[in-house]
Protein backbone atom coordinates (compact mmCIF):
# COMPACT_ATOMS: atom_id res chain seq x y z
CA UNK A 1 0.00 0.00 0.00
CA UNK A 2 1.25 3.42 -0.88
CA UNK A 3 1.96 5.50 2.20
CA UNK A 4 0.18 8.75 2.64
CA UNK A 5 2.37 11.79 2.70
CA UNK A 6 2.24 14.17 5.68
CA UNK A 7 0.65 16.88 3.54
CA UNK A 8 -1.98 14.47 2.24
CA UNK A 9 -2.77 13.32 5.80
CA UNK A 10 -3.13 16.89 7.00
CA UNK A 11 -5.42 17.67 4.09
CA UNK A 12 -7.66 14.69 4.89
CA UNK A 13 -7.83 15.59 8.58
CA UNK A 14 -8.75 19.15 7.70
CA UNK A 15 -11.44 17.90 5.31
CA UNK A 16 -12.93 15.67 8.02
CA UNK A 17 -12.91 18.56 10.52
CA UNK A 18 -14.60 20.87 8.02
CA UNK A 19 -17.29 18.28 7.31
CA UNK A 20 -17.77 17.74 11.06
CA UNK A 21 -18.08 21.47 11.68
CA UNK A 22 -20.45 21.86 8.75
CA UNK A 23 -22.66 19.01 9.92
CA UNK A 24 -22.62 20.27 13.50
CA UNK A 25 -23.54 23.80 12.48
CA UNK A 26 -26.15 22.63 10.01
CA UNK A 27 -27.79 20.45 12.66
CA UNK A 28 -27.35 22.84 15.60
CA UNK A 29 -30.42 24.13 17.40
CA UNK A 30 -30.96 27.88 17.44
CA UNK A 31 -31.93 28.01 21.10
CA UNK A 32 -32.69 31.73 20.98
CA UNK A 33 -35.56 30.97 18.62
CA UNK A 34 -36.84 27.81 20.32
CA UNK A 35 -40.24 28.01 22.02
CA UNK A 36 -39.73 24.72 23.87
CA UNK A 37 -36.42 24.27 25.69
CA UNK A 38 -37.34 21.23 27.76
CA UNK A 39 -34.78 19.17 25.82
CA UNK A 40 -32.04 21.80 25.95
CA UNK A 41 -28.73 20.50 27.37
CA UNK A 42 -28.10 21.24 31.04
CA UNK A 43 -27.57 24.99 31.48
CA UNK A 44 -26.77 27.16 34.50
CA UNK A 45 -27.87 30.77 34.96
CA UNK A 46 -27.14 33.20 37.79
CA UNK A 47 -29.80 35.12 39.71
CA UNK A 48 -29.73 37.58 42.60
CA UNK A 49 -32.70 37.53 44.95
CA UNK A 50 -34.18 40.92 45.83
CA UNK A 51 -32.30 41.90 48.98
CA UNK A 52 -35.09 42.10 51.60
CA UNK A 53 -35.49 39.05 53.86
CA UNK A 54 -39.08 38.54 52.66
CA UNK A 55 -38.15 38.65 48.98
CA UNK A 56 -35.11 36.45 49.50
CA UNK A 57 -37.30 33.82 51.17
CA UNK A 58 -39.82 34.08 48.33
CA UNK A 59 -37.01 33.88 45.77
CA UNK A 60 -35.76 30.61 47.20
CA UNK A 61 -39.21 29.07 46.87
CA UNK A 62 -39.49 30.34 43.29
CA UNK A 63 -36.10 28.89 42.36
CA UNK A 64 -37.11 25.49 43.73
CA UNK A 65 -40.40 25.57 41.83
CA UNK A 66 -38.75 26.61 38.57
CA UNK A 67 -36.06 23.93 38.73
CA UNK A 68 -38.79 21.30 39.10
CA UNK A 69 -40.45 22.65 35.95
CA UNK A 70 -37.12 22.78 34.09
CA UNK A 71 -34.77 20.12 35.51
CA UNK A 72 -32.27 20.97 32.74
CA UNK A 73 -31.84 24.55 34.01
CA UNK A 74 -29.96 25.22 37.23
CA UNK A 75 -30.40 28.61 38.89
CA UNK A 76 -27.25 29.60 40.80
CA UNK A 77 -28.91 32.07 43.18
CA UNK A 78 -27.82 34.37 46.01
CA UNK A 79 -29.14 37.47 47.73
CA UNK A 80 -28.25 40.64 45.83
CA UNK A 81 -25.38 42.70 47.28
CA UNK A 82 -26.81 45.78 49.04
CA UNK A 83 -27.09 49.12 47.20
CA UNK A 84 -24.96 48.24 44.17
CA UNK A 85 -24.75 51.20 41.80
CA UNK A 86 -24.06 50.96 38.07
CA UNK A 87 -20.28 51.09 38.24
CA UNK A 88 -20.15 48.65 41.15
CA UNK A 89 -22.35 46.29 39.14
CA UNK A 90 -19.84 46.50 36.31
CA UNK A 91 -17.21 44.82 38.51
CA UNK A 92 -19.53 41.81 38.91
CA UNK A 93 -20.19 41.79 35.17
CA UNK A 94 -16.48 41.85 34.34
CA UNK A 95 -15.89 39.08 36.87
CA UNK A 96 -18.71 36.97 35.41
CA UNK A 97 -20.62 36.77 38.71
CA UNK A 98 -23.54 39.13 38.06
CA UNK A 99 -27.16 38.05 37.89
CA UNK A 100 -28.32 37.28 34.37
CA UNK A 101 -31.72 38.71 35.31
CA UNK A 102 -31.20 42.12 36.87
CA UNK A 103 -33.66 44.23 38.87
CA UNK A 104 -33.31 47.55 37.10
CA UNK A 105 -35.12 50.88 36.80
CA UNK A 106 -35.98 52.24 33.37
CA UNK A 107 -33.50 55.11 33.34
CA UNK A 108 -30.77 52.86 34.76
CA UNK A 109 -31.43 50.41 31.95
CA UNK A 110 -30.37 53.08 29.46
CA UNK A 111 -26.93 53.14 31.07
CA UNK A 112 -26.70 49.37 30.64
CA UNK A 113 -27.68 49.72 26.98
CA UNK A 114 -24.94 52.31 26.51
CA UNK A 115 -22.42 49.84 27.97
CA UNK A 116 -23.63 46.95 25.78
CA UNK A 117 -24.78 44.88 28.76
CA UNK A 118 -28.37 44.02 27.80
CA UNK A 119 -29.88 41.44 25.47
CA UNK A 120 -32.84 42.78 23.44
CA UNK A 121 -35.90 40.92 24.67
CA UNK A 122 -37.77 41.37 21.39
CA UNK A 123 -35.35 38.88 19.83
CA UNK A 124 -36.68 36.12 22.06
CA UNK A 125 -39.67 33.82 21.45
CA UNK A 126 -42.98 34.87 22.95
CA UNK A 127 -41.89 38.41 23.77
CA UNK A 128 -44.82 40.16 22.07
CA UNK A 129 -47.35 38.01 23.94
CA UNK A 130 -45.53 38.59 27.21
CA UNK A 131 -45.33 42.35 26.70
CA UNK A 132 -49.05 42.52 25.96
CA UNK A 133 -49.84 41.40 29.54
CA UNK A 134 -48.61 44.71 30.94
CA UNK A 135 -50.13 48.18 31.07
CA UNK A 136 -48.66 50.08 28.08
CA UNK A 137 -47.92 53.02 30.36
CA UNK A 138 -45.42 50.84 32.26
CA UNK A 139 -43.39 49.78 29.21
CA UNK A 140 -40.97 51.56 26.90
CA UNK A 141 -38.90 51.03 23.79
CA UNK A 142 -35.48 52.54 23.20
CA UNK A 143 -34.57 54.75 20.23
CA UNK A 144 -32.86 51.83 18.47
CA UNK A 145 -36.26 50.17 18.11
CA UNK A 146 -35.57 47.40 20.65
CA UNK A 147 -37.29 46.54 23.93
CA UNK A 148 -34.89 45.67 26.73
CA UNK A 149 -37.11 45.29 29.80
CA UNK A 150 -40.32 43.93 31.27
CA UNK A 151 -41.95 45.87 34.12
CA UNK A 152 -41.84 43.92 37.38
CA UNK A 153 -43.61 46.26 39.76
CA UNK A 154 -44.51 49.92 39.50
CA UNK A 155 -45.74 52.65 41.77
CA UNK A 156 -46.05 56.32 42.32
CA UNK A 157 -45.75 58.04 45.67
CA UNK A 158 -47.68 60.59 47.69
CA UNK A 159 -47.25 62.63 50.85
CA UNK A 160 -48.08 60.88 54.12
CA UNK A 161 -49.27 63.09 57.00
CA UNK A 162 -49.29 62.18 60.68
CA UNK A 163 -53.02 62.44 61.42
CA UNK A 164 -52.71 63.12 65.15
CA UNK A 165 -50.25 66.00 64.66
CA UNK A 166 -52.33 67.58 61.88
CA UNK A 167 -55.45 67.50 64.04
CA UNK A 168 -53.59 68.89 67.07
CA UNK A 169 -52.56 72.00 65.14
CA UNK A 170 -56.06 72.50 63.71
CA UNK A 171 -55.59 71.42 60.09
CA UNK A 172 -58.39 69.98 57.95
CA UNK A 173 -57.26 66.42 57.28
CA UNK A 174 -59.93 66.03 54.60
CA UNK A 175 -58.39 68.79 52.49
CA UNK A 176 -54.60 68.42 52.32
CA UNK A 177 -52.86 71.25 50.43
CA UNK A 178 -52.58 71.16 46.63
CA UNK A 179 -50.68 74.39 45.96
CA UNK A 180 -47.47 75.97 47.26
CA UNK A 181 -49.14 78.75 49.24
CA UNK A 182 -51.45 76.27 50.99
CA UNK A 183 -48.58 73.91 51.75
CA UNK A 184 -46.44 76.69 53.25
CA UNK A 185 -49.25 77.47 55.72
CA UNK A 186 -49.49 73.81 56.67
CA UNK A 187 -45.71 73.48 56.99
CA UNK A 188 -45.60 76.47 59.35
CA UNK A 189 -48.22 74.92 61.63
CA UNK A 190 -46.67 71.44 61.52
CA UNK A 191 -43.23 72.76 62.50
CA UNK A 192 -42.83 73.08 66.27
CA UNK A 193 -40.22 74.83 68.41
CA UNK A 194 -39.62 74.63 72.15
CA UNK A 195 -39.36 77.56 74.56
CA UNK A 196 -35.70 78.11 73.68
CA UNK A 197 -36.45 78.37 69.98
CA UNK A 198 -35.05 74.96 69.10
CA UNK A 199 -37.01 73.04 66.47
CA UNK A 200 -38.36 69.85 68.00
CA UNK A 201 -40.52 68.84 65.05
CA UNK A 202 -40.07 69.65 61.37
CA UNK A 203 -42.81 69.57 58.79
CA UNK A 204 -40.77 67.11 56.71
CA UNK A 205 -37.34 65.79 55.83
CA UNK A 206 -35.78 66.35 52.40
CA UNK A 207 -35.51 62.57 52.31
CA UNK A 208 -35.21 60.42 55.42
CA UNK A 209 -32.77 57.92 53.90
CA UNK A 210 -29.63 58.62 51.85
CA UNK A 211 -28.43 61.53 49.74
CA UNK A 212 -28.75 59.73 46.39
CA UNK A 213 -32.56 59.76 46.62
CA UNK A 214 -32.87 63.49 47.29
CA UNK A 215 -33.58 64.45 43.71
CA UNK A 216 -35.62 61.34 42.84
CA UNK A 217 -37.86 61.65 45.89
CA UNK A 218 -37.95 65.34 46.77
CA UNK A 219 -37.03 67.41 43.73
CA UNK A 220 -38.33 65.13 40.98
CA UNK A 221 -41.78 64.61 42.48
CA UNK A 222 -42.25 68.37 42.83
CA UNK A 223 -40.90 68.94 39.31
CA UNK A 224 -43.36 66.46 37.79
CA UNK A 225 -46.27 67.76 39.90
CA UNK A 226 -45.57 71.25 38.54
CA UNK A 227 -44.84 70.48 34.88
CA UNK A 228 -46.65 67.18 34.25
CA UNK A 229 -43.50 65.84 32.60
CA UNK A 230 -40.65 63.58 33.71
CA UNK A 231 -38.22 64.99 31.16
CA UNK A 232 -35.20 66.88 32.45
CA UNK A 233 -33.16 66.35 29.27
CA UNK A 234 -34.17 67.58 25.80
CA UNK A 235 -35.71 65.04 23.45
CA UNK A 236 -32.54 64.92 21.34
CA UNK A 237 -30.50 64.13 24.46
CA UNK A 238 -28.19 67.15 24.24
CA UNK A 239 -29.35 69.64 26.90
CA UNK A 240 -30.50 69.67 30.53
CA UNK A 241 -33.83 71.49 30.62
CA UNK A 242 -34.74 71.88 34.32
CA UNK A 243 -34.19 75.66 34.27
CA UNK A 244 -35.55 76.50 30.81
CA UNK A 245 -38.76 78.15 32.02
CA UNK A 246 -39.96 79.88 35.20
CA UNK A 247 -42.36 76.96 35.80
CA UNK A 248 -39.51 74.42 35.67
CA UNK A 249 -37.50 76.50 38.15
CA UNK A 250 -40.39 76.88 40.61
CA UNK A 251 -40.04 73.47 42.38
CA UNK A 252 -36.40 74.12 43.23
CA UNK A 253 -37.14 77.63 44.46
CA UNK A 254 -39.89 76.08 46.60
CA UNK A 255 -37.47 73.57 48.18
CA UNK A 256 -35.09 76.43 48.97
CA UNK A 257 -37.92 78.35 50.65
CA UNK A 258 -38.95 75.35 52.77
CA UNK A 259 -35.38 74.90 53.97
CA UNK A 260 -34.76 78.60 54.52
CA UNK A 261 -37.91 78.94 56.66
CA UNK A 262 -36.88 75.97 58.78
CA UNK A 263 -39.72 73.68 57.76
CA UNK A 264 -37.47 70.98 56.28
CA UNK A 265 -34.73 69.11 58.10
CA UNK A 266 -31.60 67.72 56.45
CA UNK A 267 -31.34 64.81 58.86
CA UNK A 268 -31.16 61.24 57.58
CA UNK A 269 -33.22 58.68 59.51
CA UNK A 270 -33.10 54.89 59.45
CA UNK A 271 -36.74 54.66 60.53
CA UNK A 272 -39.58 56.79 59.17
CA UNK A 273 -39.41 59.98 61.34
CA UNK A 274 -43.18 60.52 61.05
CA UNK A 275 -43.79 57.56 63.38
CA UNK A 276 -42.13 59.24 66.34
CA UNK A 277 -43.28 62.76 65.56
CA UNK A 278 -39.82 64.02 64.55
CA UNK A 279 -41.49 65.15 61.33
CA UNK A 280 -45.16 65.45 60.46
CA UNK A 281 -44.88 64.44 56.79
CA UNK A 282 -43.30 61.49 55.00
CA UNK A 283 -42.27 62.64 51.53
CA UNK A 284 -42.30 59.18 49.95
CA UNK A 285 -45.40 57.13 50.76
CA UNK A 286 -45.85 54.01 48.63
CA UNK A 287 -47.67 50.68 48.93
CA UNK A 288 -44.56 49.32 50.63
CA UNK A 289 -44.95 52.01 53.30
CA UNK A 290 -48.28 50.42 54.24
CA UNK A 291 -46.29 47.32 55.17
CA UNK A 292 -43.72 49.43 56.98
CA UNK A 293 -46.43 51.08 59.08
CA UNK A 294 -47.56 47.65 60.28
CA UNK A 295 -43.99 46.62 61.13
CA UNK A 296 -42.51 49.79 62.62
CA UNK A 297 -45.17 52.37 63.54
CA UNK A 298 -46.34 52.61 67.17
CA UNK A 299 -49.73 51.15 68.11
CA UNK A 300 -52.62 53.37 67.10
CA UNK A 301 -50.60 55.35 64.55
CA UNK A 302 -52.86 56.94 61.94
CA UNK A 303 -52.13 58.84 58.75
CA UNK A 304 -53.71 60.34 55.65
CA UNK A 305 -52.37 61.05 52.18
CA UNK A 306 -52.05 64.13 50.04
CA UNK A 307 -50.55 65.16 46.67
CA UNK A 308 -47.21 66.81 46.08
CA UNK A 309 -47.97 70.55 45.93
CA UNK A 310 -47.66 72.53 42.70
CA UNK A 311 -47.67 76.22 41.75
CA UNK A 312 -51.03 77.73 40.87
CA UNK A 313 -49.76 78.66 37.41
CA UNK A 314 -49.12 74.99 36.66
CA UNK A 315 -51.06 73.63 33.66
CA UNK A 316 -51.53 70.35 35.55
CA UNK A 317 -55.20 70.03 36.52
CA UNK A 318 -54.83 67.06 38.84
CA UNK A 319 -52.03 65.38 40.71
CA UNK A 320 -49.40 63.88 38.40
CA UNK A 321 -46.71 61.76 40.04
CA UNK A 322 -43.45 60.11 39.14
CA UNK A 323 -43.86 56.58 37.84
CA UNK A 324 -41.22 54.36 39.41
CA UNK A 325 -41.01 51.06 37.55
CA UNK A 326 -38.73 48.32 38.81
CA UNK A 327 -38.13 46.15 35.78
CA UNK A 328 -36.37 42.96 34.78
CA UNK A 329 -33.62 43.10 32.19
CA UNK A 330 -31.50 40.31 30.72
CA UNK A 331 -27.79 40.85 31.29
CA UNK A 332 -26.41 38.99 28.29
CA UNK A 333 -23.88 36.21 28.82
CA UNK A 334 -20.43 37.68 28.14
CA UNK A 335 -18.04 34.76 28.57
CA UNK A 336 -19.69 31.76 26.95
CA UNK A 337 -19.85 32.10 23.19
CA UNK A 338 -21.88 30.54 20.42
CA UNK A 339 -24.42 27.88 21.27
CA UNK A 340 -23.42 27.75 24.95
CA UNK A 341 -23.96 31.48 25.37
CA UNK A 342 -27.27 31.32 23.50
CA UNK A 343 -28.47 28.62 25.89
CA UNK A 344 -27.70 30.80 28.90
CA UNK A 345 -29.54 33.79 27.43
CA UNK A 346 -32.52 31.63 26.45
CA UNK A 347 -32.66 29.94 29.87
CA UNK A 348 -32.53 33.34 31.59
CA UNK A 349 -35.47 34.48 29.44
CA UNK A 350 -37.44 31.45 30.57
CA UNK A 351 -36.74 32.27 34.19
CA UNK A 352 -37.69 35.91 33.62
CA UNK A 353 -41.05 34.86 32.19
CA UNK A 354 -41.51 32.57 35.19
CA UNK A 355 -40.86 35.45 37.62
CA UNK A 356 -43.38 37.58 35.72
CA UNK A 357 -46.12 34.93 35.83
CA UNK A 358 -49.27 35.87 37.76
CA UNK A 359 -48.63 33.45 40.62
CA UNK A 360 -45.15 34.81 41.28
CA UNK A 361 -46.34 38.42 41.02
CA UNK A 362 -49.09 37.66 43.54
CA UNK A 363 -46.50 36.25 45.92
CA UNK A 364 -44.38 39.39 45.56
CA UNK A 365 -47.37 41.64 46.21
CA UNK A 366 -48.32 39.69 49.30
CA UNK A 367 -44.77 39.57 50.65
CA UNK A 368 -43.72 43.20 50.16
CA UNK A 369 -46.63 45.24 48.81
CA UNK A 370 -44.97 45.70 45.41
CA UNK A 371 -47.63 46.51 42.83
CA UNK A 372 -47.57 44.37 39.66
CA UNK A 373 -47.87 46.18 36.33
CA UNK A 374 -50.11 43.67 34.56
CA UNK A 375 -53.45 44.74 33.06
CA UNK A 376 -55.45 42.33 35.25
CA UNK A 377 -53.99 43.42 38.59
CA UNK A 378 -57.13 45.18 39.84
CA UNK A 379 -59.60 42.58 38.50
CA UNK A 380 -57.99 39.15 38.89
CA UNK A 381 -59.15 37.32 42.07
CA UNK A 382 -55.54 36.26 42.53
CA UNK A 383 -54.83 39.88 43.54
CA UNK A 384 -58.14 41.47 44.53
CA UNK A 385 -58.48 39.77 47.91
CA UNK A 386 -55.06 41.12 48.91
CA UNK A 387 -55.84 44.57 47.49
CA UNK A 388 -58.89 44.83 49.76
CA UNK A 389 -56.70 44.33 52.83
CA UNK A 390 -54.83 47.53 52.07
CA UNK A 391 -57.92 49.71 52.18
CA UNK A 392 -58.29 53.31 51.03
CA UNK A 393 -54.57 54.29 50.91
CA UNK A 394 -53.84 51.71 48.21
CA UNK A 395 -56.85 52.88 46.24
CA UNK A 396 -55.44 56.42 46.30
CA UNK A 397 -52.05 55.18 45.16
CA UNK A 398 -53.52 53.14 42.30
CA UNK A 399 -55.52 56.15 41.12
CA UNK A 400 -52.37 58.26 41.24
CA UNK A 401 -50.39 55.57 39.41
CA UNK A 402 -52.85 55.59 36.52
CA UNK A 403 -51.81 59.14 35.63
CA UNK A 404 -48.15 59.01 36.60
CA UNK A 405 -45.34 59.66 34.11
CA UNK A 406 -42.07 57.86 33.37
CA UNK A 407 -38.76 59.21 34.50
CA UNK A 408 -36.57 60.79 31.81
CA UNK A 409 -35.75 58.43 28.93
CA UNK A 410 -34.16 60.88 26.50
CA UNK A 411 -30.51 59.96 26.96
CA UNK A 412 -28.41 56.96 27.93
CA UNK A 413 -26.72 59.35 30.37
CA UNK A 414 -29.89 60.23 32.25
CA UNK A 415 -28.71 58.60 35.50
CA UNK A 416 -25.38 60.41 35.31
CA UNK A 417 -27.20 63.72 34.86
CA UNK A 418 -29.37 62.67 37.79
CA UNK A 419 -26.21 62.75 39.90
CA UNK A 420 -25.79 66.47 39.14
CA UNK A 421 -29.45 67.09 39.97
CA UNK A 422 -29.01 65.29 43.29
CA UNK A 423 -26.18 67.67 44.14
CA UNK A 424 -28.52 70.50 43.12
CA UNK A 425 -30.85 69.49 45.96
CA UNK A 426 -27.89 69.27 48.36
CA UNK A 427 -26.85 72.80 47.39
CA UNK A 428 -30.37 74.07 48.05
CA UNK A 429 -30.22 72.39 51.47
CA UNK A 430 -26.97 74.19 52.15
CA UNK A 431 -28.55 77.55 51.42
CA UNK A 432 -27.17 78.17 47.94
CA UNK A 433 -29.34 80.58 45.95
CA UNK A 434 -31.68 78.62 43.61
CA UNK A 435 -30.57 80.53 40.49
CA UNK A 436 -26.92 79.79 41.23
CA UNK A 437 -27.60 76.14 42.13
CA UNK A 438 -29.68 75.57 38.98
CA UNK A 439 -27.07 77.23 36.75
CA UNK A 440 -24.40 74.94 38.21
CA UNK A 441 -26.53 71.80 37.76
CA UNK A 442 -27.39 72.66 34.14
CA UNK A 443 -23.74 73.35 33.32
CA UNK A 444 -22.59 70.09 34.94
CA UNK A 445 -25.36 68.09 33.30
CA UNK A 446 -24.58 69.53 29.86
CA UNK A 447 -20.91 68.59 30.30
CA UNK A 448 -21.97 65.01 30.95
CA UNK A 449 -24.21 64.95 27.88
CA UNK A 450 -21.43 66.40 25.71
CA UNK A 451 -18.86 63.78 26.70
Amino acid sequence: MKKLKRRTTSTLIMAVLLVTVFVTQAGAVDWLAEEDISNMPSTTIRYWYYETPEMTALGKLEKEKFEKLFPNIKVDARTAPPAVDNWELMSFVVGGTNSHIHHSVNNESLWYIDHDMLFPLDRLPGFAEELNRFEPQMTWKWKDGHSYALPWYGATTMLMYNKEIAQEVGLDINNPPEFYDEFLKWAEKLTEKDASGKTVRYAAAIDPREAWWRFIITGYNLYIAATGSGDYISEDGTQVTVADTPLQRKPFEFIYELVEKGYFTNEIYKVNPVYGGLTAINWNFSAETIFDVKRNAPPGFEYFLGPYPRPKESPVERFVGRLFVRELVLMRERFLRGEAGDRVNRAAWEYMKFLEADEQLAGMFKAEGMLPCIKTFETDPLFTAEIEKYGAPLGQLLEARSGAVHMDLNSVKTTEVQGALTLLIVKLQQGVDPAEALAWAVEEGNKILAE
